[in-house]
């Protein structure tokens, strides 16, 4: 896909959609520098969960036996099991640093006239890109470095063709970044519908506390249904990973304010589209299969693929290269 939106934006440099895409390939590819923890100083630094402390500190859930999970079938099956989703048992922020987090994004927001969506189009939902925060980018270079990635690899530890993620996770690039807020109050913004993500792996790393009293908001969490339907809830500061590929929903929150910090990962030089259809179900059919989140809502679809789409669309018709439908799809895989 990259391969597909730099050849749209040699045709269009014109093409702001195009551009932005190529910004934020610029600031989340470059090999992270020690001395960026210092810019970001303040927002994270002080989480108990620092580099090389985390290896017994994951709580795994597993996929149910006898489903035909396509996720599995990105993990070397003796090593990772049916745990394809984790959550730390100590924080990787503290929650001076998710308020400082959350205070630049209200700040951020404010200053375009409000919370709105780079992302989804078809949901009701609001966000704010990290790119788009400078103070944010070296914040979350450094909290990948240091924290998120070594996690991952440990949570993680082989791939089903036999490769790692790195020592430290080294290999894992963040494709996207985003801070969603959920508003039970303002604007309706209660939840996600189920749906998979474009990702190797994703993160939710929780920015504030909920369903206790006085806390921000009530309800929240993510739905899994290889997990029998089970929400996955985290405290402020502490993050669940879990495979792209399963099916999941954002829990509708009850009451309140929710701030989560989102990413869709991506691991270098592993293409896993075709490892999705390679797991059996040993026992055939199974009716946890059939199951679906209590308010499905419908699809996600996000503006900015649909936006990128469409600007290689024009591209295309707007030169006189020849190429078919067959190479950009190959260029895609």
């Amino acid at each position: 896909a990259y391969r597909v939106w730099d050849r749209g934006l040699e045709l269009v440099p014109s093409d702001s959609r195009l551009s932005r895409q190529s910004g934020k390939r610029l600031c989340w590819d470059a090999p992270w520098r020690p001395e960026e923890g210092l810019l970001a100083d303040g927002l994270v630094g002080a989480g108990a969960c620092v580099l090389g402390d985390c290896a017994a500190e994951a709580e795994g859930f597993s996929v149910q036996e006898g489903i035909a999970e396509r996720a599995l079938g990105l993990f070397d099956a003796g090593q990772q099991g049916r745990a394809l989703v984790f959550r730390s048992r100590q924080a990787f922020l503290t929650a001076e640093e998710c308020r400082g987090v959350v205070g630049l994004c209200e700040a951020h927001a404010s200053s375009r006239g409000g919370w709105g969506t780079v992302r989804h189009s078809s949901v009701k939902t609001t966000d704010v890109a990290v790119e788009d925060i400078p103070q944010l980018r070296p914040w979350l270079r450094t909290l990948m470095a240091t924290r998120l990635a070594p996690f991952l690899a440990m949570c993680y530890p082989r791939l089903a063709d036999g490769s790692d993620l790195g020592p430290q996770g080294e290999r894992v690039r963040i494709h996207d970044a985003f801070v969603v807020r959920y508003d039970a109050e303002k604007d309706g913004s209660l939840s996600l519908p189920a749906h998979s993500d474009i990702s190797t792996l994703s993160f939710s790393i929780a920015l504030n506390d909920g369903d206790g009293e006085g806390d921000a908001f009530g309800g929240g969490g993510t739905w899994f249904k290889a997990l029998g339907g089970r929400v996955i809830n985290a405290a402020a500061g502490k993050a669940v990973a879990f495979a792209g590929p399963l099916r999941h929903a954002g829990h509708p929150i009850e009451r309140g304010t929710r701030f989560i910090l989102v990413l869709f990962l991506y691991v270098e030089g592993f293409r896993y589209g075709e490892l999705l259809d390679t797991v059996a179900c040993a026992g055939g059919a199974d009716e946890m299969l059939e199951l679906e989140h209590p308010d499905p809502g419908g699809h996600v679809v996000y503006k900015e693929t649909r936006d990128l789409v469409e600007a290689i669309d024009s591209a295309d018709a707007d030169t006189a290269e020849e190429d078919s439908d067959d190479d950009i799809f190959s260029a895609l895989q």
